[in-house]
């Protein structure tokens, strides 16, 4: 059985679409949507090139978004002023058998602002 963290959170979902302007140039615009997250604990990889000592680890987190919310791989999460980027497609998963939708299961790793 699948165990979310007890406490939510607010969150930002930062929604990144590319279009064209009125003279053609490619431009990137963004809307931002308030939702509710429960983030898992982190996962943790070292991440050392050749020759380097020292690097930061990279952090990895598992966000469980509201049932039903679509997340593509350019979106970004706002949680309480850190962002995170998306890591890979994370699409709503409906059980076969009642059709209930379970809350969306999305990667993310910290990034700067």
């Amino acid at each position: 059985m699948l165990s979310l963290a007890r406490y939510s959170t607010p969150a930002v979902l930062i929604r990144r679409r590319s279009g064209k302007d009125a003279r053609g140039f490619q431009t990137v615009t963004e809307t931002r949507e308030t939702i509710t997250a429960f983030m898992d604990a982190p996962n943790v990889s070292e991440e050392s090139p050749a020759g380097k000592a020292g690097t930061p680890d990279v952090l990895e987190h598992v966000l469980y978004l509201e049932p039903g919310t679509r997340v593509s791989a350019r979106d970004r999460v706002e949680i309480e002023g850190s962002f995170f980027e998306v890591i890979g497609v994370a699409p709503p998963i409906k059980n076969i058998f009642t059709g209930a939708v379970f809350h969306t299961e999305c990667k993310v790793r910290r990034v700067e602002a």
